[in-house]
């Protein structure tokens, strides 16, 4: 029960960042107005119709745009793909808690991600910039509730039962009103692709945190997804299953080393968490819904 070390040295991949979301997705923004698209700030969808077969009429608010083909890169919600009838099915209900600490100014805590294992689930740290620190701890939303994790009280008591974690934030002062819920479970949409449109990234699929996948999952599809897309609106709609059966298969990839990680870790097997996470997902059936895909997405573009 002692903490273990990975250095990136050993990585084929090289070290590992810890990424500022609002400056990079920032970056990417700009990087697209750049590249000559118009990037619209501070809309919200709220719908769609279909445009008489020329694609469709995405209501925004404030707002309308007309659109050949869309992607939707909407998050989990994948609110325009929901539009489209498209439904979510879920692999857990893994959720998140997570707060911010203020650490002292003698802190000596790692600037390495830092991962401990408990009965009902896992915590998660990352030192930020100005002395700050991210603490998350996830578990199942039931497990998490009956935990008293929601509050922030409920999540400090937690807190102190762990036995690596608490040491290190000897002296660290929580920060009120910084606790986040969030859901971060594996699922996936029944249909990833239409007609006129895919759905990408955390719109597509969503990886289990401890992954670390998400990021790079989200650029790998964007770039499949591209190439799907220009095929479509070039007048060829066969690049759309194919991307649609290349993200059911990184998913099955994904689980299939989600067991891994999650079965390296024996302590607690009647522990309804990881009795849960012992058990395979099934891979096999993700793998042949990718290969046996049929959606509507073979119609021919107007």
């Amino acid at each position: 029960d002692e903490l273990g070390y990975n250095d990136f040295l050993f990585s084929p991949h090289g070290c590992g960042w810890h990424l500022d979301r609002r400056r990079f997705d920032a970056f990417l923004a700009r990087a697209a107005a750049e590249a000559g698209c118009e990037v619209l700030t501070g809309t919200r969808f709220l719908g769609a119709e279909g445009d008489g077969g020329t694609g469709f009429r995405l209501r925004l608010a404030p707002g309308e745009v007309k659109a050949r083909f869309v992607v939707d890169a909407t998050g989990a919600g994948a609110r325009f793909a929901r539009c489209r009838g498209a439904r979510r099915r879920f692999h857990d209900r893994l959720v998140c808690a997570t707060a911010f600490f203020e650490l002292p100014s003698e802190s000596r805590f790692s600037r390495l991600t830092f991962l401990e294992a408990v009965k009902d689930g896992w915590w998660y740290a990352a030192r930020l910039p100005g002395r700050r620190l991210v603490v998350a701890f996830a578990s199942d939303s039931q497990l998490l509730k009956a935990a008293g994790a929601p509050s922030q009280e409920g999540l400090a008591v937690h807190l102190a039962t762990t036995r690596h974690l608490k040491a290190e934030l000897a002296g660290a002062t929580s920060i009120a009103g910084s606790l986040q819920i969030s859901a971060v479970s594996t699922s996936r949409l029944d249909r990833i692709v239409g007609d006129a449109w895919l759905a990408v990234g955390d719109a597509a699929s969503t990886y289990d945190p401890i992954s670390a996948q998400g990021v790079y999952k989200a650029l790998d599809n964007a770039l499949r997804a591209a190439d799907a897309a220009s095929s479509w609106l070039s007048g060829d709609p066969t690049g759309l299953e194919p991307y649609q059966r290349s993200v059911l298969e990184q998913l099955a990839t994904w689980l299939t080393h989600r067991d891994y990680l999650y079965g390296l870790e024996q302590r607690w097997p009647s522990s309804p968490f990881w009795a849960r996470r012992h058990r395979p997902l099934p891979v096999r059936s993700m793998r042949e819904a990718g290969s046996s895909s049929s959606q509507s997405s073979a119609s021919q573009p107007p």
